[in-house]
């Protein structure tokens, strides 16, 4: 029986591991509004900006284009959107109008009635009371016409903060009152957390400190719930000052600390965020540019004044040789229609080709779209039937298996998705992901798993992990477990009778840097020496022989190699 060894030497930082940028590289479909919007939006989540503003640009001209009056206020609502998340107030509040005036032309919508009450959060935020009541009451007024009435509440909320805000407590209090009466699963929007939080102050600057400690640490139990942690910052230090003007200086102490918590969380969040300086560098750039498309309009129209004097120049001179060599010329213009009636028809050829080739990249993309659709349909519907299953309280003996289940789920919907994403993979363009990971955790956990594979084969399937290895690390779970189960599956697929041995040791650890050392050794068929160059390409096997025998694509090898290399590590 051969030996064969495949050697991971991995590094994995305790703080962050760099990643590479990978600019995403969109295929432009040239029919749909919505689908410049949704690029837009996929940059938004991922705080870039500037990609943000490129697209939402193109919907908004796709749109004027096409006189689609209706995704031309959905663009600009949407461009309102990212100016409001850079508290860039003014400007939204005046592309939230564009949106306003184009919306006024079509029926009453929830895109338009949440337009309106965005624009009343603009105001609120420059605390011009007056207008945000102004803009939440014509929100109002949309949705009872096209019937959501669960939206009423979070007009509410607002029209509270705003009464609060003018000093108007008695009447914030009757509003504020209605939403926190409800129960917290008809909180669909969020709303009774904010509700509590602004009756606490109320009270408290009545000095009913008592009512205010009670509904302030109900707002930062459910803030706790809902993850607002601006919400649940500002909640721990109203309860700070409130502790405070009782003098309960350890309760004080301990909300303060929470806040000063909260915060640095909150501030270590945003300074991972990217794009605001890009969104700034981008309006100046538009500016840029319309200053240079104007000076580049007014050197053509120079230059076309002049093309127009040379040509008339030419002109006279060319009617005064056509005059002398009108037989010659004749025969030139003969041969030049022939010519010309080649070039177009090559150009009408390379035209259709150029069609065709459209067609069949949008067919492609549809085809992923589909696919995708269909693979993870069942899937989420697995896991979330095993997730029920672990919430109802299994037996013991159960439960083992119901996380075994929800694990291996989890980690199928990942590899379906990056399977049906390969061409990403091979262009650099999936994302590297920064989080807490247990190495020995996970690796137990794939051993566990690949029990019943190994018996299968009659295999000794043995793990061996090497106890220094710090449990909290930095890097990429899924990924890893990627590739650990590609090579631990052929490992277990490729050998019969004998031996699969997985080990992980520690080989140093210096400056907050961990070097580990993953192995796994089999005691299959092996890779023979000539087709170990070529084993890590796509649909690449050993031979003919093995994948009759065994089957598969040849894609696991592949896509080891390439998120190897993604992720910084050394495969041998």
């Amino acid at each position: 029986m051969k030996y064969f060894t495949l050697v991971i030497i991995l590094s994995l930082t305790l703080s962050v591991y760099s990643q590479k940028n990978s600019s995403i590289k969109n295929v432009e479909v040239l029919d749909s509004t919505n689908y410049f919007i949704e690029l837009a939006n996929f940059h938004k989540k991922n705080n870039n900006y500037r990609s943000s503003q490129d697209y939402i640009q193109k919907a908004i001209e796709f749109a004027e284009t096409n006189q689609d009056y209706q995704a031309q206020a959905d663009a600009y609502s949407f461009l309102g959107n990212v100016y409001f998340e850079l508290k860039k107030y003014s400007d939204a509040i005046q592309t939230y109008n564009k949106s306003i005036s184009l919306y006024n032309k079509q029926k009453p919508s929830s895109n338009q009635a949440y337009t309106f009450y965005n624009l009343g959060l603009c105001y609120v935020d420059k605390k011009e009371y007056s207008k945000a009541e102004y803009y939440f009451k014509e929100a109002e007024k949309i949705y009872e016409i096209i019937d959501i009435p669960e939206a009423t509440k979070m007009i509410n909320l607002q029209k509270g903060i705003v009464y609060r805000a003018k000093g108007e407590n008695q009447l914030a209090l009757s509003i504020l009152n209605t939403i926190v009466v409800n129960h917290d699963e008809e909180d669909h929007f969020k709303t009774k957390a904010e509700a509590l939080y602004n009756i606490g102050l109320i009270e408290a600057d009545d000095n009913r400190y008592n009512l205010a400690l009670n509904y302030l640490n109900k707002a930062l139990d459910l803030s706790s719930k809902n993850k607002n942690l601006e919400l649940k910052a500002k909640i721990a230090r109203t309860l700070s000052e409130v502790h405070e003007k009782v003098i309960d200086v350890e309760n004080s102490f301990k909300y303060m600390k929470l806040h000063l918590q909260i915060r640095d969380s909150i501030q270590d969040l945003n300074s991972k965020r990217i794009g605001t300086e890009d969104f700034l560098s981008f309006k100046e750039a538009e500016r840029l540019k319309s200053i240079e498309q104007m000076d580049r309009e007014n050197k053509e129209q120079q230059r076309a004044n002049k093309f127009s004097k040379l040509i008339s120049i030419l002109s006279i001179a060319l009617i005064s040789i056509l005059s002398l060599l009108s037989l010659s010329l004749y025969k030139n213009n003969i041969i030049r229609s022939q010519s010309n009636k080649l070039l177009q028809e090559k150009n009408q050829e390379l035209l259709l080709a150029k069609e065709k080739a459209e067609k069949a990249s949008k067919a492609r993309a549809e085809f992923l779209s589909t696919v995708s659709h269909e693979l993870r349909t069942p899937l989420n519907a697995i896991n979330g039937i095993t997730h029920l299953l672990i919430e109802e309280n299994p037996k013991k003996s159960q439960l083992q298996y119901l996380t075994s289940l929800k694990f291996s789920g989890d980690y199928l919907l990942t590899f379906i998705n990056d399977i049906l994403e390969i061409n990403r993979v091979e262009s650099e363009n999936i994302e590297i992901e920064s989080i807490n990971v247990n190495v020995k955790q996970l690796l137990s956990d794939l051993h566990y798993s690949f029990k019943d594979l190994a018996s299968k084969n009659n295999n000794d399937f043995e793990l061996e992990l090497d106890t220094s290895i710090p449990d909290n690390l930095i890097g990429d779970p899924t990924k890893l477990s990627q590739i650990f189960i590609n090579l631990i599956n052929n490992a277990l697929k490729f050998t019969k009778n004998g031996k699969v041995n997985v080990s992980a040791k520690m080989l140093k650890n210096e400056n907050n840097i961990s070097t580990i050392h993953f192995e796994i050794a089999d005691t299959g068929i092996g890779i023979p020496l000539e087709k170990q160059s070529t084993i890590f390409e796509s649909f690449s096997q050993g031979s003919v022989e093995i994948n009759r025998k065994y089957g598969g694509t040849g894609l696991g090898l592949a896509i080891v190699k390439r998120l190897v290399n993604l992720l910084g590590m050394k495969l041998s």
